[in-house]
Formats: structure tokens, C-alpha cells, sequence
């Protein structure tokens, strides 16, 4: 049998795009900073999921008096005063959906709804570790019709996440193409851990596998199309060379699909190039889980993709 490996982990390092996603270092405590790292994904993952949201990775630093991290460039995880408690800082991105959260018209409406999550998310992890860590938590919240990143819980302003070519693909795609405008927007950002989750929650609605993976060809097909305008290039960060997916356990195939197949089974499917032996090929990996009625449904997205320079 095969040996599985990450691509990720395999892929960093000082050359590479890519981080850890825990930064931290003890030669003491290292069991125990791993089952709280490990406690701290899943309850954000519970708490998203809970939400109807979409969690992005879920960044992890402990700075030390030998270890000072800057993540992401983010001004409110280095405090400068003296703590008396060790300081645990947590980044990530939550997506909302709008069909989930159109009652919110106004940017107040916004603004308060996020500082709530934000409040609540600080007072569940500071019982969690019975307040022994001084935690700073940085949320970026993402809106679906907007192009951009609104307000972060930090008080900036960050346009820096979305290229501007949201705008100019709002003016090619239809009304009714909502899911493969998330698709292109997400392929765009080489982001595979919302198209995962996107897959594992189709599922869960009961939708079919051969409906969802025409979404994805149809989006990957769109993004080729789209690189022969000159603007869009331009205003383009990444260069996707191809998506892989793969699916295991029981799942429908079609939508109309009455019966439901008892059989587990594995899908596998690829548009354009994956190139999982090369180390020097950028690879972003995601895999997510569907709860259905049949049973677990798993997810694995994989994107292959060049950094314009």
C-alpha cells in the first residue's frame, strides 16, 4: 500500500509560500500544547459549524522571550505591555453565507453581530482553559456578496485578502450561478479549505456528486477563460493549474436520485494538472467530513497553483 503524506508539511519551507499552522516551541510542555491546540480546532470547528460557517485554517502562536512571531502582519497579536499570564494567539476567517445572514443591512448590523461572535468565541476559550492564558483573538469575517473583507474585529481595514477581479466576474456570471461564483472566487484565492466545506455541506443537504463536480469543472473552465483578459491577469495573485477531489462513503450520485445506494464507494476527480510528486508544485490540501443519514462522507480537495510574481 502507499504511503500517505501530507503535501502540505511535505512542501515547507524557507523557499515556500506556505506556514505552519502552529508556531510555537517547548521542550517541557509539548504534549500539552498539542491536545490544546487540538481542543482549540475543534471547538472553533463545532462552533462554526453550529453557525452555519465556513472556518478558514486556524492560525496558532505562543510567542516566547526566544520565539517572537509576527503572523500575518497583524498589529494586535504582539501586546506590548508585560503579561503575567503565557499569551495564546488564534487567527482565522469565518465566512458567512448570505442567504444565512441577509437580515444584515447596515454596516453596525455587521460590525455588532461580528464583535458578539468574537465576545462569545473569548469567554468559551477562556473556560475552556479555566483563564489561564491571556488570549488574543484576531477574526476575519467574510461576507458572500461582497468583494472584499469588511471591517475586521481588529478595527483595520484589509483589502489585501480578495484581488479586485470579484467585481469583473460579477459582470460575466448570471444570477443563478451563486455557487460557481463561490467556486471561482475561492479557486482565485487557492483556498481549498471553503471549497471542502462547501462539498461536505452539499452532501449533507443530499445533493448529487455528479451536480457538484460539474460546478467545479464548469468554475475551473470559467478561470481559464477569464485569463485572456488582459485585466484580469494583471489583477490576478495566483495562477491555478489544476483541482483534484476526491470523495469515499455513501453519497448520492444524482440529485434526482430516489434510491438511496447503500454501497460505499469512492469518486475521484481531476481538471487540469496535479502535480502531488513535484515537490517545487505549490499544493493546497483540505479534507472536511459530511454527516448524513448513510453515514460519514469524506472530502479531499487538492489545488495546484503558481504565484505570479
Amino acid at each position: 500500500m502507499g504511503q500517505k503524506v501530507n503535501p502540505i508539511s511535505l512542501r515547507i519551507s524557507d523557499r515556500s509560500s506556505e506556514s505552519w499552522l502552529s508556531s510555537w516551541h517547548s521542550a517541557d510542555n509539548f504534549k500539552k500544547f498539542l491536545h490544546e491546540d487540538i481542543k482549540i480546532r475543534s471547538f472553533l470547528k463545532g462552533f462554526a459549524s453550529y453557525q452555519k460557517l465556513y472556518l478558514s485554517d486556524v492560525y496558532i502562536w505562543r510567542p516566547t522571550r526566544s520565539l517572537e512571531f509576527t503572523p500575518l502582519s497583524v498589529a494586535e497579536v504582539q501586546p506590548s505591555v508585560e503579561l503575567k499570564k503565557p499569551s495564546l494567539h488564534i487567527y482565522f476567517q469565518l465566512f458567512f453565507p448570505l442567504k444565512k445572514h441577509n437580515y444584515m443591512s447596515s454596516w453596525e448590523e455587521k460590525n455588532a453581530y461580528f464583535r458578539k461572535i468574537e465576545y462569545d468565541l473569548r469567554m468559551y476559550l477562556n473556560d475552556l482553559f479555566d483563564d489561564s492564558y491571556s488570549i488574543f483573538l484576531v477574526i476575519d469575517p467574510i461576507l458572500e456578496n461582497e468583494s472584499i473583507r469588511v471591517q475586521s474585529i481588529s478595527g483595520t481595514n484589509d483589502e489585501s485578502g480578495f484581488d479586485k477581479n470579484d467585481d469583473l466576474l460579477s459582470n460575466y456570471l448570471r444570477e443563478d450561478q451563486k455557487d460557481i461564483e463561490f467556486l471561482i472566487r475561492w479557486l482565485l484565492q487557492k483556498d481549498s479549505t471553503f471549497i471542502a466545506q462547501w462539498f461536505a455541506d452539499e452532501i449533507q443537504k443530499r445533493r448529487g456528486i455528479r451536480d457538484l463536480l460539474k460546478k467545479i469543472d464548469k468554475a475551473y473552465l470559467f478561470l481559464k477563460e477569464m485569463e485572456q483578459i488582459e485585466s484580469f491577469v494583471r489583477n490576478s495573485r495566483y495562477f491555478i493549474k489544476g483541482i483534484k477531489v476526491s470523495v469515499s462513503g455513501r453519497f448520492l450520485m444524482t440529485d434526482n436520485e430516489k434510491r438511496r445506494n447503500k454501497m460505499a464507494r469512492i469518486k475521484h476527480h481531476k481538471q487540469g494538472r496535479i502535480s502531488l510528486h513535484t515537490l517545487k508544485e505549490n499544493i493546497s490540501y483540505s479534507h472536511d467530513v459530511a454527516y448524513t443519514v448513510d453515514g460519514t462522507s469524506g472530502v479531499k480537495v487538492w489545488i495546484c497553483y503558481d504565484i505570479r510574481c
